[in-house]
């Protein structure tokens, strides 16, 4: 689809395009892409916001779980939810490490 889409100009090795895609479809496909681009820039207007406020929010719950009647009692009861807290406050920490790096 990507092939097809494709201004000929935009090709490596211009070919022609397949004969079996219509114009309807091309149109189609172009609006998706404009649906993906909007979207996508979306996301990364919002990206540095979104970090911050889980960054806090991990900074938080890691100051809850060195409580030791806190971290005892999800240990007890809850030990797949600490484990999930955990998988991703180290989720959040690694995305927060690769921004810095860009």
């Amino acid at each position: 689809m990507v092939l097809a889409a494709s201004r000929p100009e935009m090709l490596v090795e211009q070919k022609k395009k397949p004969s079996d895609i219509s114009a309807v479809d091309i149109a189609r496909m172009e609006r998706e892409m404009e649906n993906l681009r909007h979207d996508y820039k979306q996301v990364e207007d919002t990206l540095g916001e979104t970090m911050l406020v889980l960054v806090v929010a991990k900074g938080y719950l890691v100051r809850l779980l060195r409580n030791e009647a806190i971290a005892g009692y999800l240990t007890r009861y809850y030990a797949e939810l600490l484990e999930e807290l955990v998988s991703i406050m180290e989720a959040v920490a690694s995305d927060a490490r690769q921004l810095e790096l860009e």
